[in-house]
């Protein structure tokens, strides 16, 4: 009688898990073997030390797997590497005793100097806690906020993402049929109404790419005692540029106009709620080293203004720090509590990991990998 047993993956079997997983998830093979390409091999953090990830199996059947993504982390001021757990999915025939193996090799690890998992599910948040990893709540707040061009496809994204504590929900409901025709002219108006920008010294682009700039701006307003994403240009064209993302990313930056001096970033992803409509623009990262009211108004103008070009319903934002917070609190009414838990844990190969060791502060993103980005 075959026994379950666990083991490391290697890359020429990535493409037996993609058909495992296309079973388990709402994706076909094709898809997860473009998600592998970016999570590992384009990955520049990818080593020959740190596994893709381990299945658990019994004879030559697949019954479960984890995911294994390296990323570059500043940790206690230096670059190192964190792991990112992701696609944890077990057969279930299989979960229980198997499940909890798959998560207990994933933490015994010794590849990073931390390990991080913000997959939302019932599961981990049960589960992680138990290996002793510390849960963040994101976003800032617990709020996320809405600017709405079109009411008739804004309802078919409420459907597609359960927003029910959304508080507009019921009288969106019960206005279905005439916000069908209302909402090409509410959707005008609020592009006619889009404020122009009169500042001539910041210039905004799309950009096809990050350069040197990018981790020059990191480099000279990184925080020594933040644990936080490595924002080198390497990483950052990784998680901003994957060929698994490129249908959906928009990334705009803001430059210096007399100069060209980069002072801000940030990365927007498009999302369908169904075929029928619900085109939703959503900020995925932001980086403003200065977080001034005056070049956030005229990101949030330059963000809703992308809405318009990309024909987006809705465009979702959430802030980065407190001063965000009040200036989308003060410009955007529409809003929803959210709570989306992030885990992570230092790795015992080193003290200095321990986070009682050392006084510190933990800046968790959207842009971690298997936070969507990905």
């Amino acid at each position: 009688m075959a026994v379950q047993h666990i083991r490391t993956v290697d890359e020429g079997e990535l493409e037996n898990v993609a058909e495992f997983l296309s079973h388990w998830h709402n994706h076909t093979p094709e898809t997860w073997m473009q998600r592998f390409e970016s999570w590992w091999r384009e990955n520049p953090a990818t080593t020959d030390t740190i596994p893709c990830g381990w299945v658990l199996e019994e004879g030559p059947e697949i019954l479960g797997f984890i995911g294994n993504i390296p990323v570059s982390f500043q940790v206690a001021g230096r670059k190192e590497t964190a792991i990112a757990g992701t696609s944890w999915c077990t057969k279930p025939s299989a979960r229980g005793f198997g499940s909890l193996k798959l998560v207990q090799t994933f933490t015994a690890q010794d590849g990073g100097a931390l390990l991080i998992n913000n997959t939302p599910n019932e599961a981990a948040q049960k589960i992680y806690p138990k290996y002793g990893y510390q849960c963040i709540r994101l976003p800032r707040g617990g709020v996320e906020y809405w600017y709405v061009r079109n009411y008739d496809g804004f309802l078919s994204l409420l459907e597609r993402y359960h927003l029910t504590s959304q508080p507009l929900r019921d009288m969106i409901r019960g206005m279905k049929y005439s916000l069908k025709y209302l909402s090409p002219v509410i959707q005008g108006f609020k592009d006619w109404s889009l404020s122009k920008s009169g500042d001539t010294e910041l210039r905004f682009t799309h950009c096809r790419e990050c350069d040197d700039q990018f981790t020059a701006l990191w480099e000279s307003h990184r925080t020594p005692d933040a644990v936080t994403v490595y924002r080198d240009a390497e990483t950052l064209n990784w998680l901003y540029f994957a060929k698994s993302v490129a249908d959906k990313r928009h990334v705009i930056a803001c430059h210096l106009a007399e100069t060209g001096e980069l002072v801000g970033y940030a990365a927007f992803d498009t999302l369908y709620a169904d075929e029928q409509g619900g085109y939703l623009l959503q900020l995925k990262d932001v980086f403003v080293p200065v977080m001034d009211d005056r070049l956030l108004l005229l990101l949030l103008g330059y963000s809703f203004q992308l809405a318009k070009e990309v024909n987006a319903d809705a465009l979702s934002l959430w802030p980065a720090d407190a001063t965000m917070q009040r200036v989308l609190k003060k410009h955007i009414l529409t809003k929803r509590r959210v709570s989306k838990p992030y885990f992570y844990k230092y790795c015992d190969k080193n003290n200095i990991y321990n986070i009682k060791d050392y006084s510190h502060s933990f800046v968790p993103s959207f842009i971690d990998p298997d936070g969507g980005l990905l």
